[in-house]
């Protein structure tokens, strides 16, 4: 009787600590669950006014220090990739670089977003017109552009596509970072620009990268083009900060979002 009622404790014991275990299982899925959700959260109040800035995430890391070959050289080749000049002849397109002026999207270890974007873009646009394309800005400088003005000039110039430059900054964790892509209201056309820009910006290992998705930005929203935003990278993040402010690592980067245009717009449906 005594061996059986030690059977017994002995059972119940195992049966708390399995069920402990499980307990702090499903709270710890939980707790990393909701770190998403805040990122997202954080990205759609924030950009739901005229100076909003970016705040979604990434779980995947960027090089330590910002010099990976891939990234190209000066003349942003990513890979050493050579064009003829004309793979996006027939294309225009419109570069928005996020904020200006009196906005200054986010800022950290003394740069603001404006300024990494600004030179992002212009980047983007010389490699863009050495590849054929017709490049329009809606700011060339340290502007202000509102929202509203942004959309109208894009929807006013019979552009093809719209491409929004920003950087990511997430308040409750340091370590978030990454490159995403965003497109509004599930546009398939979108969808496939945005996929295409991630795929080259990941296959040459510069940084992580998270998925495409939709979500419902305004500029991205309101354009009656195919439209993308592209969050270059976090700014919270120490590693990935001191990466965007490389001129060397803007070039690499502008390099892979051109590839990633350029692959859209051989691929697509005539």
């Amino acid at each position: 009787m005594k061996y059986k009622r030690n059977l017994t404790v002995e059972i119940i014991q195992w049966a708390i600590v399995v069920g402990i275990v499980v307990v702090v299982a499903c709270v710890a899925s939980r707790l990393g669950k909701s770190d998403e959700d805040k990122a997202v959260n954080a990205e759609s109040v924030k950009f739901g006014g005229e100076e909003g800035a970016g705040g979604m995430y990434s779980d995947t890391g960027s090089n330590a220090d910002g010099k990976d070959s891939s990234y190209g050289g000066p003349d942003g080749n990513a890979g050493h990739i050579k064009y003829s000049g004309t793979e996006l002849s027939g294309l225009t397109i419109v570069l928005d670089a996020g904020h200006g002026g009196k906005d200054d999207g986010t800022s950290a270890m003394g740069s603001t977003e404006k300024e990494i974007n600004l030179g992002v873009e212009k980047k983007l646009k010389a490699l863009l017109e050495s590849c054929g394309a017709e490049v329009i800005e809606t700011r060339s400088d340290d502007t202000f552009i509102s929202l509203k003005d942004r959309v109208e000039l894009a929807n006013n110039s019979g552009a093809d596509i719209f491409v929004s430059v920003h950087c990511n900054y997430y308040d409750d964790d340091a370590s978030m970072n990454g490159f995403q892509c965003f497109y509004g209201g599930g546009s398939v056309y979108g969808e496939a620009l945005a996929d295409s820009i991630t795929a080259a910006v990941e296959d040459a290992g510069m940084c992580g990268a998270k998925h495409a998705r939709s979500e419902n930005y305004f500029v991205v929203c309101n354009t009656t083009m195919t439209s993308v935003l592209m969050e270059l990278g976090y700014m919270s993040n120490r590693t990935e900060c001191l990466n965007l402010l490389e001129d060397g690592y803007q070039s690499g980067m502008s390099a892979c979002i051109v590839k990633g245009i350029i692959d859209w717009y051989g691929g697509r449906e005539q």
